[in-house]
């Protein structure tokens, strides 16, 4: 899989540039978490609806800030450090600037023009939660191949299921 995806370390490697990754990728579920929190006053209808929705406009706001933050660093670290490359290997940067861009493409236009609306706060968990379980899961199998962690499960159980209370709500 290192091989199809043009990484060019090897296992052992890769498991180093993982296990070194580790406390930022941990950074990234917490300010996805926390984001998705901001969230939950709009999704289940507490406080007023405009306190409730400018809460989830922060938590939107944070994410397109954690997003522009992380893409100009990793994009620092491949121009200006020696390892660059090999720090941020050209598909892993690929995967994470269509997150990025995405964050941003969709973010803007829907805040300015719906920012009330309780469907946008459900595509903004729904998208935080799937994000976290397919990066989890994406370095899992380069490292382990197809083994499925209980964190992705776990992300993908509480994506899904934010999507069946949505129908019920």
């Amino acid at each position: 899989m290192l091989a199809e995806l043009k990484i060019s370390m090897d296992k052992a490697a890769f498991i180093s540039w993982a296990m070194n990754d580790w406390p930022r990728m941990q950074a990234i579920y917490i300010q996805h978490l926390v984001g998705s929190l901001f969230c939950i006053p709009s999704l289940l209808g507490i406080e007023d609806p405009s306190v409730a929705s400018s809460l989830a406009i922060c938590g939107v706001l944070s994410e397109m800030g954690w997003e522009m933050q992380d893409a100009a660093e990793m994009l620092f670290v491949r121009a200006f450090y020696e390892n660059g490359k090999t720090l941020w290997p050209d598909s892993i940067v690929v995967i994470f600037l269509v997150h990025h861009s995405l964050a941003s493409i969709i973010g803007v236009p829907m805040i300015l023009h719906y920012r009330d609306n309780r469907s946008f706060h459900w595509l903004c968990v729904s998208l935080m939660c799937c994000f976290c379980s397919f990066l989890y899961s994406l370095i899992l199998h380069l490292l382990w191949h197809n083994r499925i962690s209980v964190q992705s499960a776990i992300c993908s159980g509480s994506s899904s299921g934010g999507r069946g209370v949505y129908k019920v709500t």
